[in-house]
């Protein structure tokens, strides 16, 4: 006797997301959670070192404390400018 074989797959029969994503989203919020301090002072000494300056060439930006990054980007790099205004 053959195995029975599974029903076809109907996509439309799933209404709600399984229940092992919200046990995935609780492991990686208190991951999160716990490395939260250390997270928010790398973002905060980037936002405190972070300097934008626009040249006659170009527009450059630096930021960084132990590991100083230094970017120059000239302006006939620039392809597009997207705006949004509040």
């Amino acid at each position: 006797m053959a195995p029975a074989s599974p029903p076809p797959f109907d996509p439309r029969g799933f209404t709600r997301p399984a229940p092992v994503l919200l046990r995935d989203y609780t492991l990686v919020s208190l991951a999160a959670l716990a490395a939260f301090p250390i997270a928010w002072l790398v973002s905060f000494f980037r936002y405190e070192t972070l300097k934008y300056s626009f040249g006659e060439d170009g527009v450059s930006m630096s930021w960084g404390i132990l590991f100083r990054r230094e970017i120059h980007l000239t302006y006939r790099r620039i392809q597009d400018i997207h705006v949004t205004r509040v």
